[in-house]
């Protein structure tokens, strides 16, 4: 071996995990090119023709009224689009891929703060990961959907909560909420921590709306009413009358026909469920003060949300698969957890993509046991450490 050759594989092994960063981004991209011309169901049937409606009507002047049925700021993204000599379906895809990015970043941050380990090789790890996942390339580069919009804004919102940042941690929290409802899905968590740490005001969930409003601020000015933002939600929530909609939860089991029967049914469960959890989690609100199930916990209100709320979609797995991602590197323990729901989200993901037919029900019972063993493990984990904890503290009084 040569001299110069021994230089450039010290320095591959010196700079491994730079470099390794530095490949995945590369093959990222790449990777991501290779899906930008396939037209989609839903680009063909809704983004598509919302982009020709909005150019025709004047771009930012379409702003004045509401086209298709996502919120006033991802139309604004869309407005700004018809000013650019670009095909729209490139410009909806790198919006999208942009904010993988983002999300990765985004993970990679929260993973070592939630560690507690500041560590550049965690950060790469869980930033290539993220990026590489099937279902983050399809969803925005093949498919054309923004949840790596809301979900980048959701994952920052939990790291700056982690932070005792609450001002900034809402502020990303609205930022969440304007492009997405499903954001709603790590509410009940924010409730947990009021309730427990009391570090942050009620009046803090006050910054959601305002932020929101000042994201719709170019609505406003075009003529849109004040309530345009809430208006477009409670539109979407009396859209879809399935108690499923290719989401392989609770309700794929029993079907999803009797959507007028069970629908509060299936929302008044959830609740309960929360709440016990709730109710469960403040016995133990020592751990829940230190951190220590922190994600866990997190993680649990989010599975339990899309397992047994109504008219859940295919997509809307994807914050709990990010935050499972997470876990894992905090506590692979959990890694299979995380392997079986993104398992199960990239083969909804096919069945729209590729035209892949699977078993709904077989795979429905599949998701349901695991969320089950997630839930009892999770418990379990908590008994041990507070047993363990009173076990260490009788053993202290007896010494002293």
């Amino acid at each position: 071996m040569t001299r110069i050759e021994e230089k450039i594989i010290d320095f591959i092994i010196d700079k491994r995990i730079i470099l390794l960063g530095a490949v995945v981004t590369v093959l990222a991209i790449w990777i991501r090119i290779g899906g930008a011309d396939l037209v989609s169901t839903d680009a063909r049937v809704f983004l598509l023709p919302w982009f020709d409606v909005i150019d025709h009507h004047g771009g930012l002047a379409s702003l004045g009224e509401q086209v298709g049925d996502y919120n006033i700021p991802y139309q604004t993204i869309i407005a700004l689009m018809t000013y650019l000599p670009f095909k729209p379906l490139y410009m909806y895809k790198i919006v999208s891929v942009f904010f993988d990015f983002v999300l990765a970043i985004a993970s990679g941050l929260c993973a070592m703060e939630l560690k507690q380990k500041r560590s550049l090789k965690l950060f790469t790890f869980v930033y290539a990961t993220v990026l590489m996942l099937p279902t983050v390339i399809w969803n925005s580069a093949y498919w054309g959907q923004c949840d790596s919009i809301f979900v980048a804004f959701t994952v920052l919102a939990v790291l700056f909560l982690h932070r005792d940042k609450p001002i900034v941690s809402f502020i990303f929290l609205g930022l969440a909420f304007s492009f997405k409802l499903q954001t709603i899905f790590i509410v009940p968590f924010f409730i947990y921590i009021y309730l427990v740490k009391k570090n942050y005001s009620v009046f803090h969930f006050l910054l959601v709306p305002a932020v929101m409003y000042l994201m719709c601020v170019p609505s406003f000015i075009f003529g849109r009413n004040f309530m345009a933002p809430f208006e477009i939600y409670t539109s979407q929530t009396d859209t879809y009358h399935n108690l499923q909609m290719n989401f392989m939860n609770l309700w794929s089991i029993v079907g999803g026909k009797q959507y007028d029967i069970l629908k509060d049914f299936a929302s008044l469960l959830t609740i309960f469920i929360l709440g016990a959890g709730l109710v469960w989690f403040l016995g133990k609100k020592n751990l829940l003060h230190s951190d220590k199930f922190f994600l866990e916990i997190l993680v649990w209100t989010i599975w339990t949300s899309v397992m047994f709320l109504p008219s859940m979609h295919d997509r809307y797995a994807y914050m709990l698969d990010i935050f499972l991602v997470i876990l894992a590197f905090k506590d692979k323990r959990f890694s299979l957890f995380a392997c079986i729901s993104i398992g199960i989200s990239m083969l909804e993901y096919s069945a729209l993509l590729f035209g892949t037919e699977a078993g709904q029900v077989e795979i429905g019972i599949g998701y349901l046991t695991a969320y089950a063993v997630y839930t009892y493990s999770l418990m379990k984990m908590m008994r041990i450490t507070v047993e363990s904890k009173v076990g260490a503290e009788k053993k202290y009084r007896r010494s002293h």
